[in-house]
């Protein structure tokens, strides 16, 4: 399969080739992917920051470690998770359904109760935490096709998130910073592209029963 040659491509670059840049192509089929990823009920928790600003991203640096991929890469990714899931935002999902397949809203009533009921028993805590999770999948739909495209990408948790938020100004709309991603492709000069890949053996890794 050639999925699995290009995840054997793919690794977490450390250093990018700043003067290679992304296609707008290629950034729409890497918006598809994240909008196309699978989330718990469809609801989508999260907003994704495309930042290209290279002074916003500069400015970034100081609050993600050091890293400097973070200003060289192409392009900045921040997986923002919603903080604000509520009945109200239950609803505009539900009146996305009406709209996309053209069915009434009162025909989804007994889902959206079943979703409203469901997040009444969380508190915000709770619902950050599955809101947060919601945004590894999408992340991980993304590295994938990432490969499959031969985008080169590192994500990282090394970041300070409230300063991100501030930032970004993300408090203000209703959002939270969970993970980020540097794009772009590798530079010649980073040596991690020749190491080979350490993983688990599969008979340790998976478990037959």
């Amino acid at each position: 399969m050639d999925i699995i040659k290009q995840l054997n491509w793919r690794y977490a670059v450390k250093e990018f080739n700043s003067n290679r840049e992304l296609s707008l192509g290629i950034e729409d089929a890497l918006k598809d992917s994240i909008m196309l990823s699978p989330s718990s009920f469809g609801l989508q928790p999260y907003r994704v920051l495309w930042v290209k600003d290279s002074l916003l991203r500069e400015e970034l640096v100081q609050y993600s470690w050091g890293q400097k991929k973070v200003e060289q890469s192409n392009l900045l990714i921040v997986f923002c998770s919603e903080l604000n899931i509520d009945d109200n935002y239950i609803d505009n999902y539900i009146s996305r359904i009406s709209e996309v397949r053209s069915v009434a809203v009162t025909d989804l009533s007994v889902f959206s109760r079943n979703m409203k009921s469901h997040f009444s028993k969380m508190d915000d805590r709770q619902k950050h935490e599955w809101a947060a999770r919601q945004t590894y999948i999408a992340l991980g739909n993304l590295l994938t096709v990432c490969a499959g495209l031969y985008i080169d990408a590192c994500p990282m948790e090394g970041f300070l998130n409230d300063k991100y938020d501030e930032i970004l100004g993300l408090k203000e709309k209703g959002l939270h910073s969970e993970v980020i991603v540097a794009l772009g492709f590798r530079s010649a000069n980073d040596l991690t592209q020749f190491q080979q890949k350490v993983r688990r053996k599969k008979e340790d890794l998976f478990i037959d029963m």
